[in-house]
């Protein structure tokens, strides 16, 4: 072999040579890395077990204040009822004076009274509604009973509300409809809500339409109406307590954001459906099916939160 034979030989050796040398180098670094990295995830992990407990305490605290919260809310609205039943009964009695005198100067006064005194009782039942819902203490009590009656008699109350805004109310209501079963109170409070939101939120000279009929083994209602409508924005979230759209603000309309809430509630105790349809300044359309036969008949009571 001659000496250039050799002298490639050793160059190629040295070439192998220095490679592997690279390469451990390489790995001993990468390994190094690597266990700093692991060093680094078990500190994380620790972190994150850690920030997980502190979370989790944090919201055990949050989730017992709010229950806190919601005890002292439902113990001083139960402690408004007495005084607010009295204040309620005296403004009554005032009211019926002054429709004996229709002169009386103080019958514009007393009015107004009577109507916040009411306004107030609302807000109380709704709180109180509310807290019973939440604590799964909302019983219902089924009857037999007739929702074209019960739409009917509703819709005797909204009337004067409806006339003093030029609100045209139409209704179809089939004669054929059948009794079912439901709990008349709630009910009565259920649809009232959007009945009486349908003609709050719908401008002066608007309608409001209501429809019941019957199909199969259920009876489906339809409440629309021409007023404001909901943006698409707020769709997602009106059925959440407390919550009330942009829109809605900015008609400087009385209201909490409990109304819908109750109602959903209420609806689905009754094994029903609720769902909407809504177009900013156009108006809103609420479909509300319920089973004739409830499937936990003859029980009195249903609770639910």
């Amino acid at each position: 072999m001659g000496s250039q034979e050799l002298q490639k030989l050793k160059a190629e050796h040295e070439k192998t040579l220095k490679m592997f040398i690279d390469r451990d180098i390489d790995l001993r670094q990468t390994n190094k890395k690597l266990e700093q990295e692991q060093k680094e995830n078990k500190k994380t992990i620790k972190m994150l077990i850690q920030r997980d407990i502190q979370f989790r305490q944090i919201n055990e605290r949050l989730e017992a204040m709010d229950r806190e919260k919601s005890q002292f809310i439902s113990i001083a609205a139960h402690q408004l009822r007495t005084p607010l039943t009295a204040i309620k009964w005296l403004t009554q009695i005032l009211q019926k004076d002054t429709q004996k005198n229709p002169h009386n100067p103080q019958k514009e006064q007393i009015n107004k009274l009577n109507e916040i005194v009411q306004k107030v009782v609302n807000l109380v039942g709704d709180i109180l509604n509310v807290s019973r819902i939440e604590e799964g203490r909302f019983g219902l009590k089924y009857s037999k009973a007739s929702l074209g009656s019960l739409l009917k008699d509703i819709l005797k109350t909204v009337e004067v509300s409806a006339r003093s805004r030029k609100i045209t109310i139409k209704k179809n209501i089939g004669p054929k409809l059948p009794e079912s079963e439901f709990d008349p109170e709630k009910m009565h409070l259920a649809l009232a809500n959007i009945i009486d939101n349908a003609i709050k939120y719908t401008p002066t000279k608007g309608t409001v339409n209501i429809k019941a009929t019957k199909k199969d083994s259920q009876i489906t209602i339809t409440i629309s109406d021409t007023g404001i409508g909901i943006p698409k924005e707020d769709h997602g979230r009106l059925f959440d307590k407390f919550y009330r759209g942009n829109n809605a603000l900015k008609q400087e309309t009385e209201g909490t954001g409990l109304g819908l809430f109750i109602t959903h509630n209420i609806i689905k105790a009754h094994s029903g459906t609720i769902n909407f349809d809504s177009r900013k300044g156009v108006g809103t359309t609420f479909t509300i099916t319920l089973p004739i036969t409830q499937s936990s008949w003859p029980p009195r009571k249903k609770f639910y939160s």
